[in-house]
């Protein structure tokens, strides 16, 4: 009888031992999974002043009130991503000696006018002053693309006194670009002008 016991425990322990291994039997393999690789494109512009200057780097030399001149920008986009982009133009005053000057008491500050040009030799049929402080873009600028910014400076005739004999006026542009995708200038600038999330 304990011979039977016996045979029974190891019949049971035999049939446990063939549904344990039965299930580690199973045809396996493992493999990495390939690598996803993400590089980030670039951001980054270029601009350069294309109008005509003299020897001296003057666009006009003899710069009389009432006179306008007209002034060329090329902006290169020469990163990877599309981009919009904005200008910022400021200008300043300076003296004989090259120090910045600033009109004495009583005589008008506000003779220069900058504006978008908008006669037919320009090319600004793409540019908005949204009236912030920049001038947009309103396309997008693809990699490797140019965009022209012409701009009219006019020095007022009958608020441009003698005070102003002998001074330079410089104008400078501030150039920034954003990537046009994922609504980064309303992120970036606070502006809808193309656009909100």
């Amino acid at each position: 009888m304990i011979g039977k016991y016996i045979s029974a425990v190891l019949w049971l322990i035999l049939a446990a031992s063939m549904v344990v291994g039965g299930t580690f039997a199973w045809f396996t393999d493992a493999e990495l999974a390939g690598e996803a690789v993400f590089q980030a494109g670039t951001v980054e512009i270029q601009a350069c002043l294309k109008t005509k200057t003299d020897q001296d780097g003057h666009i006009d030399g003899n710069w009389n009130p009432g006179d306008c001149s007209q002034v060329k920008y090329e902006i290169k986009n020469t990163g990877s991503k599309q981009v919009r982009v904005r200008v910022q133009l400021t200008g300043q005053w300076y003296d004989e000696q090259g120090n910045p000057w600033t009109p004495p008491e009583g005589v008008p500050a506000d003779v220069v006018k900058v504006s978008l040009c908008e006669d037919s030799r320009c090319p600004c049929s793409y540019w908005i002053d949204s009236k912030d402080g920049y001038l947009y873009y309103t396309q997008v600028l693809d990699s490797k693309a140019k965009a022209t910014l012409s701009i009219h400076v006019c020095l007022d005739g009958p608020k441009t006194v003698n005070a102003y004999q002998g001074k330079t006026y410089v104008l400078k542009g501030s150039l920034e670009a954003v990537q046009a995708s994922n609504h980064a200038p309303f992120h970036e600038w606070q502006v809808d002008l193309f656009g909100r999330p």
